[in-house]
Order: structure tokens, then C-alpha cells, then sequence
């Protein structure tokens, strides 16, 4: 038996040492779109856990870029998207695939023992047959294992992004700041896709105002532009949130106070002013005006079944107390060409920080 190959455990070794230590790898569980779940080591981050495709055969990042990136795409290490926490590749690999590792090895070895045992029973065998004609025989025998390959599934994350300065595809539950790839800013992209569900939210309202059913359009319109600013106010808050706590920590209390700050144009302006960003530095006083007009829209439409009220009919001048408000699709196509206007000048000041805080590459 001495010459005795174990086959199973051959295809996962990738190196030997000798004859008695050996290297193995085993293929980590992938989701229906070929991703591998990672896991921020991070104590205090939350959701932490996120997912990773392959890196793409052609990331060439543009000069515009270049400053953005920690490290280079496919090189050691993962910025965790949440939270920004950078370490080596090993330390993102969560237990349930190193578990599932285990047990692809104990497999193996089981089944390479199960079968080295058959060998032996029919070499044993083989010698004795002589002894089957005696009035005593000796026989050795082994019943194979038939264990299944154990097997882990893997399910997509709700978001599935390509990060817009490497190409990185990745998943997140619902928001990430950061590629965790590149590690560049990534909210912009984060945003993009939130205005492309509300554009085909749009486009199924129309579908359904083709078959006349006028109530029903609106109202799918009316969440639309509901989802518009909820998306906008959701990622100037984990936006203003991660720079406080990295660039400011001594506004950390502020964090507290948070609320629903960022629903109000005026307070979410004062929020970022005192971390020295200007949200509307580029705005005209017309795009100015739009973006507060559509805001206000959004509270009527969330909290009064979209009737205009006293307030918004005074600051707006739109239309009378007690009528439903206008929701139109171009104009909340406006309104997220608007919000995405934002949230590039906020990405922009990010970049800046990290920069100063020594992560870019």
C-alpha cells in the first residue's frame, strides 16, 4: 500500500513539503453571480457582511481616478464598504466558509481512507484466495463511503453594483460608501442605482395611466419622488455620519441629534457646513430654488396623501388648499438629477478627506 494515492485530497493540494506536509485549497462557496461572501472584522460594523465577484480581466482606472483608489484592483486587501475599515483579504473571510473548508477536507480524506481500505481488503483478498478451497477461509471486507460533497449556498445581497472606478462587481444589503476593492468613494454609484429604480417606477406608471387608471399612476409617481429624497436623505446621513467619526471626532455627539435632519434643504446645509462642506457651492439659485420646492413636495405627498396644505401652498404659490399637488415624471427626473448633484460634491469633499487621513494608494 505504500504506493497508495490519495486522490481526493491530490485535487486540493496546490503545494508539498515532503512527503508528510502538503498546502491545500479549497474553493470558497459563491452566490448565483459567482460572488464570495466577506465579512468586515470591524467589532462595530453593521451589516458587515457584503460580497465580492471576480476581478475584472480589463480594470484599467482612469487618470481622473488614479488619486481616489487605496490600492490598486485585485491587489491584497478590502476597504469594508460600510464602514471603511481596510485590512488583508484573510481577515474578511467569515467562519461559515472556513467551516465549509474544514469539512470540504474532512471529506476527502474520508473518502481517500474509504477507498485506500477497499485497496486493502482486495489485496488481502488476493493473497488468500488460495485458503477459499480449505476448510477455513479468511475474506476482508470494507463498505465505501458514499457521503455527499458537502455543499454551502450562498444567496445574492439584495444590491449588486459595479463600483464606477474599477469595475469591481459587488454586493451590499442596501447602501456602501466605499468599493471594497479600491477602496475609492463610492456613494455616487450607490445613488445612480437608487435613480434608476426611480425611473422604473416612472415607467410603470405610465405603462398603467395607458390603461386609465389615473389614481393608481399617481400614486406610483408620488412614491417615486418619496423614494428620491428618502435615497438622498439616507446617504447624506451615512455620508455625514462616517466623516464625523474619522474626520471630526470631536462633533461625535452630534451624531446624536441626528433625526431626520437631512429631509429639511436648510438643516442638512448647516449639518455639512459644520464639517466644512457646502452642499449647494455649485447651484444655481434656480436649481436652488427646484431642489427646495421638490423637498417640500415630498412632505405633503408622504404625510397628506399628496393635498396641498397651508405651508406648502404659501412657500410654493402652487396651487389652492385641499388639491392634489402636481407630480409630474420630468419633474422628478429633475429632482434626482438634482439629489445625484449633491451627493457628487459630498463624494468629492470624502475623496478629500481620506486623502488627509493617508488612505489613498
Amino acid at each position: 500500500m505504500s504506493n497508495f494515492r490519495f486522490k481526493n485530497l491530490d485535487k486540493l493540494t496546490v503545494a508539498k513539503d515532503g512527503r508528510d506536509k502538503r498546502t491545500l485549497s479549497v474553493n470558497r462557496p459563491l452566490s448565483n453571480s459567482g460572488k464570495v461572501m466577506q465579512r468586515c472584522p470591524n467589532p462595530g460594523c453593521q451589516p458587515a457582511v457584503f460580497q465580492m465577484g471576480g476581478v475584472p480581466q480589463d480594470s484599467n482606472i482612469e487618470e481622473t481616478y488614479r488619486k481616489s483608489i487605496r490600492r490598486m484592483p485585485g491587489a491584497d486587501g478590502i476597504t469594508c464598504p460600510y464602514c471603511g475599515f481596510d485590512a488583508e483579504d484573510q481577515e474578511f473571510i467569515p467562519q461559515e466558509d472556513k467551516d465549509h473548508a474544514l469539512k470540504e477536507i474532512k471529506h476527502a480524506m474520508e473518502q481517500d481512507v474509504s477507498n485506500m481500505l477497499s485497496d486493502m481488503a482486495k489485496s488481502f483478498n488476493r493473497r488468500n484466495s488460495s485458503s477459499r478451497n480449505s476448510m477455513f477461509s479468511i475474506s476482508m471486507s470494507h463498505k465505501s463511503s458514499r457521503k455527499p460533497r458537502p455543499f454551502a449556498y450562498r444567496e445574492d445581497l439584495m444590491r449588486n453594483i459595479s463600483c464606477h472606478v474599477c469595475s469591481r462587481g459587488y454586493g451590499v444589503f442596501a447602501l456602501g460608501l466605499f468599493c471594497p476593492d479600491c477602496g475609492s468613494p463610492n456613494i455616487s454609484t450607490h445613488f445612480d442605482r437608487e435613480v434608476e429604480i426611480i425611473n422604473k417606477q416612472i415607467e410603470i406608471s405610465k405603462l398603467i395611466n395607458e390603461e386609465d387608471n389615473q389614481e393608481v399612476s399617481y400614486r406610483l409617481l408620488a412614491n417615486a419622488h418619496e423614494d428620491a429624497l428618502t435615497a438622498l436623505e439616507t446617504t447624506l446621513k451615512a455620508a455625514y455620519t462616517y466623516i464625523v467619526k474619522n474626520k471630526f471626532p470631536e462633533k461625535i455627539d452630534t451624531l446624536e441629534k441626528i433625526g431626520n435632519s437631512f429631509q429639511n434643504l436648510e438643516k442638512a446645509e448647516k449639518k455639512f457646513k459644520s464639517i466644512n462642506i457646502d452642499l449647494l457651492s455649485e447651484f444655481s439659485e434656480e436649481e436652488k430654488e427646484a431642489l427646495f420646492k421638490a423637498i417640500q413636495k415630498r412632505h405633503v405627498i408622504g404625510h397628506n396623501l399628496g393635498l396641498a396644505d397651508e405651508k406648502y401652498t404659501h412657500t410654493t404659490n402652487e396651487t389652492q388648499v385641499g388639491r392634489n399637488v402636481l407630480v409630474l415624471a420630468h419633474e422628478i427626473e429633475q429632482f434626482t438629477a438634482l439629489c445625484a448633484k449633491l451627493i457628487h460634491t459630498v463624494e468629492k469633499k470624502m475623496d478629500q478627506y481620506l486623502k488627509e487621513l493617508g488612505y489613498d494608494s
